[in-house]
This record gives C-alpha cells, sequence and structure tokens, in this order.
C-alpha cells in the first residue's frame, strides 16, 4: 500500500472504524469479545513468511484484486496501468526462486465462551 499511497496507509481518526486496522488494538479486540460473551482471551504473535506470487507481476496481479487496492481504483482516482507499474517496482526487490516473499506478523487471538 505504501507503493500506492505513496506513504504508509494509516488508520482512520476513529481506531475502531471499519476498515484494514479496526481491531489493530488489543484493548478493542478484548473488549469485542468480552462483550460478545467470551472470556479467557489470549494472543500470541506469529511472525511467518508470505508468498504472494511466483514473481513480482504475478504478485502485482493478486494485489490489484484486494479490497484496499481496488477500494483505490473504485474511487476513480487512480489508473489501473499506473498501480500495476507501481507494484511491480515495489514488489522486485521482494522477488526470489520461491517467489515473492514478504515478511508478515498476525496475533493469534484466541477466547473461550
Amino acid at each position: 500500500m505504501s507503493a500506492l499511497l505513496g506513504e504508509p496507509p494509516r488508520p482512520s481518526h476513529d481506531p475502531h472504524a471499519p476498515g484494514m486496522f479496526s481491531l489493530a488494538d488489543p484493548a478493542h479486540v478484548d473488549d469485542v469479545l468480552t462483550e460478545a460473551g467470551f472470556d479467557r482471551i489470549g494472543r500470541t504473535r506469529a511472525d511467518v513468511p508470505m508468498t504472494y506470487g511466483s514473481d513480482a507481476e504475478d504478485a502485482a496481479a493478486f494485489w490489484l484484486t484486494t479490497g484496499p487496492v481496488r477500494f483505490l481504483l473504485e474511487r476513480g482516482d487512480a489508473d489501473e496501468g499506473e498501480l500495476r507499474r507501481r507494484l511491480v517496482t515495489a514488489l522486485r526487490p521482494f522477488q526470489t526462486a520461491a517467489g515473492v516473499r514478504l515478511a508478515g506478523s498476525y496475533w493469534v487471538t484466541t477466547a473461550r465462551k
């Protein structure tokens, strides 16, 4: 997204608004789960490599189908060809024999009801 926006994506002013950062605040996740009747909430960080395509062009094609990028395109202020070019350029340094590999990190959240 940084390659497309020219800067890293940032949460909206309301960190609980719908979107890609809506569950970024662990305390908010705990509140949502607690309100839904869950307890014994825990989380574990999982750092994993992610493969997005066989090469930069393939990975760019994938990213052009994702929600955040579709949002930019459907807003009408972005050209798909230009976004594809930016993505390929940004992803090329991460191209390996195993595909386009990026570091990833997730929070695995567990709870009981």
